[in-house]
């Protein structure tokens, strides 16, 4: 962090300035669609790091729209909840989230 003199009020009271912040955000702000989606896609498991990443660069540009919303819905749940519906244990809560799953495990 870049220093400043001691008089800034930001520094004085422990913040950080909110130029620096606006930096910050604007950072995240241009980030594409797909680069999001694949920070998504990062989970604690590296398997399914690599079920999602592959779906991610094969399938999901192609995909209706209604397949895209169904895995952005998967990506929202807990790493346990989205590894028991890919294995079959657990059932999907819609077609839509159906549809990606079959999609992700290779079953087109």
């Amino acid at each position: 962090m870049p220093s400043f003199p001691r008089s800034y009020p930001a520094v004085v009271e422990g913040r950080m300035p909110s130029f620096l912040c606006s930096l910050r955000v604007s950072a995240a702000q241009r980030m594409s669609p797909t680069a999001k989606l694949r920070w998504r896609c990062r989970r604690g498991k590296r398997e399914l790091d690599l079920l999602l990443e592959r779906y991610l660069n094969s399938r999901y540009q192609h995909a209706d729209p209604a397949e895209r919303a169904g895995f952005e819905a998967l990506l929202e749940r807990s790493d346990p909840d989205l590894e028991d519906l890919l294995n079959g244990r657990s059932p999907p809560e819609c077609p839509d989230q159906a549809r990606a799953i079959e999609r992700i495990r290779g079953h087109d």
